[in-house]
């Protein structure tokens, strides 16, 4: 399996150091890169989108990304159903609040 170079400041997931995935960080956005696509994203005030599920496998990178970087206050992360409903309905999700909306 290829390992994809990382990108200028990414990071690979604790615990997963050999998924083709890892994490970008700029001005405050976490930004999800499975393989060579950005599939998710949570910027600075907690809104969290995902651009797609593509796969079985990147489906289990944007979980542990929800998991390592998208947990709220009370350290509850958005469950499966909420990254799903993101990626097929173009919404997006605020962490803090529990909010939708349209993009």
């Amino acid at each position: 399996m290829k390992q994809y170079e990382l990108r200028h400041g990414g990071k690979r997931f604790a615990g997963h150091k050999s998924a083709n995935a890892q994490v970008v960080t700029d001005n405050g956005t976490f930004t999800l890169i499975s393989y060579a696509k950005t599939v998710a994203e949570l910027d600075s005030e907690g809104w969290l989108k995902v651009y797609g599920l593509f796969s079985q496998t990147t489906t289990k990178h944007i979980n542990w990304f929800c998991e390592e970087y998208c947990k709220n206050r009370e350290g509850i992360c958005p469950t499966k159903g909420t990254a799903k409903m993101c990626a097929n309905d173009h919404m997006r999700y605020n962490i803090h609040t529990g909010e939708i909306q349209k993009y």
